[in-house]
């Protein structure tokens, strides 16, 4: 009985002293510059295991504006972090340390101003350079979630002929807020004649964007920009119905069609 209590007491022991990760998440930092090249480094870190703690992580990064844009870490103990950086900043160790083991962060909120989270995560180690690079496109693509959708009633009606696609540039395509109010922007432009889909994408001078498809029977760039500028907008309910609402995304530059 001694025996099986002392084993038992071992295990309890062990499994308390172990790290649990939480792995699988990315964030970007930044964006970089267009036509650069990144490098990809590992670090290994310790007490990590909330969901927000990568966000964390790479808001003291962003705090610090180097030459680092992404975090993504893989769930592993100790935590496996991978740090995409500008191919011209140093790798230096103890600098990586130290932003780690900041203990506090002063975090930006919505609206303005800042507050301060409490944090204690831990840096293990910095891994052997394996020399993996990549363009500053092929970072953003692995950072953006891409979306696209096509208005079947739309296509139906005014499909097949004459098609054009508008280019609208949004810097902040990538952000949060922005990604929550795309279902709502979607819904709406299903309700315009003429408007055929519409998906966000990358440009060729990397910009995110959306791209509008349409009919030029129906739409032009004026009364597109139309469209985009009104006070109010008429979006489709679960239920079928259609409703008005304020606007969700604001716009300021004009598109063209391409």
């Amino acid at each position: 009985m001694k025996l099986k209590l002392s084993i038992i007491a071992a295990l309890v022991i062990a499994f308390c002293s172990t790290t649990v990760s939480y792995g699988g998440s990315k964030f970007k930092i930044a964006s970089p510059p267009a036509g650069s090249t990144i490098k990809v480094i590992t670090i290994r870190t310790e007490n990590m295991t909330e969901r927000m703690d990568l966000n964390y992580l790479g808001m003291q990064f962003r705090n610090e504006a180097k030459g680092y844009y992404g975090l993504e870490s893989e769930d592993a103990t100790p935590l496996i972090v991978r740090i995409y950086m500008d191919v011209k900043e140093p790798v230096d160790e103890q600098y990586l340390k130290s932003v780690v083991e900041k203990k506090e962060l002063q975090m930006g909120v919505h609206g303005g101003g800042s507050k301060l989270v409490n944090i204690d995560f831990k840096f293990v180690s910095l891994e052997k350079n394996t020399g993996e690079t990549m363009t500053s496109r092929a970072f953003l693509e692995r950072y953006f979630d891409f979306m696209k959708k096509e208005f079947k009633q739309n296509v139906e009606k005014w499909g097949g002929k004459n098609e054009a696609v508008y280019e609208l540039v949004y810097p902040g395509l990538d952000k949060p807020l922005v990604l929550r109010s795309l279902p709502f922007f979607t819904s709406y432009l299903s309700t315009v004649d003429g408007c055929l889909g519409v998906e966000t994408a990358i440009n060729e001078k990397e910009q995110y964007c959306f791209r509008i498809r349409y009919s030029k029977d129906v739409l032009n760039n004026d009364k597109i920009w139309e469209v985009l500028t009104r006070e109010k907008w008429t979006i489709r309910t679960n239920e079928g119905d259609l409703k008005e609402t304020d606007p969700r995304l604001s716009f300021t530059d004009k598109g063209i069609t391409k």
